[in-house]
C-alpha cells in the first residue's frame, strides 16, 4: 500500500507507523490510516528530537526481527 502522508517503513511483512514530527515508532501493522501522525511528545509541542529522512533498521524496535540478508 502506498502512502501520501502518514510515514509508514515496511521490510518484508513487518512494518512500523513512524511519527512525522521526530520518526518515533508509534504502532506497528501493515494497515494504517493515511493522515499525518505525532506521537505524544510533537502534539505537545515538547519534542527535542527531529525526524532524519533516512533508511530505518527495523531491528532496533521490533524484538525479535532480524534484517534479512542482501536487503537494503
Amino acid at each position: 500500500m502506498k502512502y501520501e502522508h502518514a510515514i509508514v517503513k515496511f521490510e518484508g511483512d513487518v512494518g512500523v507507523l513512524l511519527c512525522n514530527g521526530c520518526g518515533v515508532v508509534i504502532a506497528e501493522g501493515k494497515k494504517h490510516e493515511d493522515r499525518e501522525h505525532n506521537c505524544a511528545m510533537c502534539m505537545s509541542g515538547n519534542c527535542k528530537a527531529k525526524f532524519e529522512k533516512r533508511e530505518i533498521n527495523l531491528s532496533r524496535f521490533l524484538p525479535g526481527f532480524r534484517r534479512l540478508e542482501g536487503r537494503e
